[in-house]
């Protein structure tokens, strides 16, 4: 019989990368920030309501990271509002656009990175980084600003089956209503 307090299972259990603090620290981790950096610089988006672009973003970042990446880990950041844009449609018309801020954009592209294997979507890169919004395949899901301000989605159906099969596998749980 082993000592009290050596049994195994009483140990805490270390967390999976793929589920709770773990997933957090994964998606945080050097690398994958990094990734998810070049990915946003490549993008070469607009500056969000914050004012600041690419450049300002990253010398923000540089002071204040550590503070951000705090927030992120103690569930307290919050994203800034979206700046509204307008951008011509192919038929002439407009469609208004939210614009995230840098920052919002690399958090986001860090989830992203560390979730695309996993859910398995097929994703022309080379388009979805630098081609323009008519010429972009469609990612399984999209979002946009619906008469009134309200924030719709779609989702396809293909992407949430994959989805909840990725809740189900790290989970345990259908995903399944």
């Amino acid at each position: 019989m082993s000592a009290p307090g050596s049994d195994e299972a009483l140990r805490p259990r270390p967390e999976a990368e793929d589920t709770g603090p773990g997933l957090l620290a994964a998606v945080l981790a050097r690398e994958n920030m990094q990734q998810a950096w070049k990915r946003v610089r490549a993008n070469k988006g607009a500056a969000g309501i914050d004012g600041l672009g690419i450049d300002e973003t990253l010398e923000r970042l540089i002071r204040e990271w550590p503070v951000i990446r705090g927030q992120l880990l103690q569930g307290t950041y919050r994203p800034q509002p979206v700046r509204r844009g307008m951008i011509p449609k192919p038929d002439g018309g407009e469609r208004e656009l939210a614009i995230p801020t840098v920052t919002d954009r690399l958090i986001q592209q860090a989830l992203l990175l560390k979730h695309y294997g996993r859910l398995r979507l097929k994703v022309n890169e080379a388009k979805s980084a630098v081609a323009s919004v008519f010429q972009r395949k469609f990612l399984g899901y999209s979002f946009w600003v619906a008469p009134g301000g309200k924030i719709k989605r779609r989702v396809a159906a293909k992407a949430m089956a994959a989805w909840q099969d990725c809740l189900s596998g790290t989970s345990g749980k259908t995903g399944k209503s």
